[in-house]
Formats: C-alpha cells, structure tokens, sequence
C-alpha cells in the first residue's frame, strides 16, 4: 500500500492559510450539517473533532456550551491557526495528530 500522508495537506492546507478565520456564515453552514441535532444539544457534551482543520466545527460547540471540545489534525500549520480561533475559550485542546496518536498509545501501554 503507497505512502500517501501527505496528500490531503497538499491539496487542502493553502486552503486553511487563504481561509483563516471564523465567519459567521460558517454558523449556518454547521446548523444544517448537524441537523436534526441543535445547538442546546451541545450542552455540558464532550466533543471530538477530528480533521479540525481552522478549528470551525469546534467553535460552534463551545460557543453553544459544550464541556469541552478535543479537536486534532495532521498539519502543524492548521492547528497553530485552530488554536488561534479557539484562543476565546478555556475548555479545549487542540493538537496535531500524531501527537495525539502517541499520546493515546503511551496511556494504553500504561493502564
């Protein structure tokens, strides 16, 4: 099976550089993609969101009182950015993945 990490980040990580930030459209966008669920639904919920890219689908969540929102992905960059639009709130973490996956096998080979 070929190598084909970076793949995505090539095609879509000039993406997160050219659209950086959270704008209020995006709120809409989430709304229908989550339906039928709502925004109370997110209430005192832990979130995972893998493939963060900038951090959007995190947003939203914490924004409607999520208790706390775990979001990676694979590019360093993007998550520098993520972490930028989360920086509003206290109650989440955002890594890169491999950070991520390590910390999870380090945890699994300790319990």
């Amino acid at each position: 099976m070929p190598n084909n990490d970076n793949g995505s980040v090539k095609r879509f990580g000039y993406q997160w550089k050219r659209y950086d930030r959270i704008i209020l459209e995006y709120e809409v966008q989430f709304l229908k993609w989550i339906f039928p669920l709502r925004k109370e639904d997110f209430k005192n919920k832990i979130i995972l969101d893998a493939g963060c890219g900038i951090g959007r689908n995190s947003f939203w969540p914490l924004k409607y009182n999520a208790k706390e929102v775990v979001a990676f992905d694979y590019s360093k960059e993007t998550v520098a950015i993520a972490k930028k639009n989360l920086a509003y709130f206290s109650n989440y973490a955002v890594t890169d993945w491999k950070k991520r996956i390590n910390s999870c096998r380090e945890h699994t080979n300790h319990s």
